[in-house]
């Protein structure tokens, strides 16, 4: 359960940094900068997603 509440945890936090880097500090950058910030910022979104649907996934159940 422990394990659990780490990928839950950490998942929020990627998300949520991607998604600060991508609606904040983004339009705040002009050029090239612009776009790989943009860029970093949607990729780190996805990752935090991934994280937190692995956190969902169910228990491995042991066949009878």
């Amino acid at each position: 359960m422990k394990r659990k509440i780490i990928f839950w945890i950490s998942g929020t936090i990627v998300a949520l940094a991607g998604v600060i880097l991508s609606r904040l500090l983004a339009p705040q950058l002009s050029g090239v900068f612009n776009k790989i910030t943009l860029v970093c910022g949607y990729l780190l979104a996805l990752a935090g997603i991934i994280v937190l649907a692995y956190a969902c996934r169910p228990a491995n159940l042991k066949p009878d």
